[in-house]
């Protein structure tokens, strides 16, 4: 008899090591090619696609939408 239950841990178990791998792995990378920025609203580090806008002249980095429009409305300027 498979044991169907067990199979389907393991591979759950595999998938989830795979993605910590993954993201430890970005991380590291970014670290290392000193790539990482901070959020201008919430202060996240950000490690891909960050919302960039410009504000005053200079560019700003958020982690999302929400951070770029909260970072407007406190500050009064149009995105």
């Amino acid at each position: 008899m498979i044991d169907i239950v067990g199979i389907i841990k393991t591979m759950c178990a595999m998938v989830l090591l795979g993605l910590i791998a993954y993201t430890q792995g970005r991380r590291i990378s970014a670290r290392i090619r000193k790539k990482t920025m901070r959020c201008a609203t919430c202060g996240r580090t950000v490690f891909e696609r960050p919302v960039k806008k410009e504000i005053d002249g200079k560019e700003l980095v958020f982690c999302c939408e929400h951070c770029a429009m909260n970072y407007s409305l406190v500050h009064n300027k149009k995105t």
